[in-house]
């Protein structure tokens, strides 16, 4: 089994909490009895928390965005560094290429020289 990225896991931990708190939510509904729809008090308790865990999935996806806009910059930053060391290699390689022409010709010239 592969070890899961420490982000991966976090977000993962974060979810299950977020889920458990979420299923132990009960909204009274319409048919449940007057006296519990009257206790405004647990009522609002549980709005609450439905807030609460509509907040910390939002924090979660937006966490998860910003991972993901961090790892596309990286990818970005990772793409342009090879571009930068591919140009340098090819003007290294036409430098090392004129310089051997330019002994290239000056050794034909001087044979050229000798054999005239």
């Amino acid at each position: 089994m592969t070890k899961m990225p420490t982000f991966t896991r976090e977000m993962n931990q974060r979810g299950q909490i977020a889920d458990k708190s979420y299923a132990s939510l009960k909204l009274p509904q319409d048919n449940e009895s007057d006296a519990h729809n009257k206790d405004n008090v647990s009522i609002s308790r549980r709005r609450a928390c439905l807030l609460t865990h509509t907040s910390f999935v939002d924090e979660i996806v937006a966490i998860a965005d910003k991972k993901a806009r961090e790892e596309e910059r990286l990818e970005d930053l990772r793409f342009e560094r090879a571009c930068k060391q591919h140009s340098k290699w090819h003007q290294t390689n036409q430098a090392e290429a004129a310089e051997l022409m330019i002994k290239y010709n000056m050794h034909v010239r001087r044979e050229d020289v000798e054999e005239s």
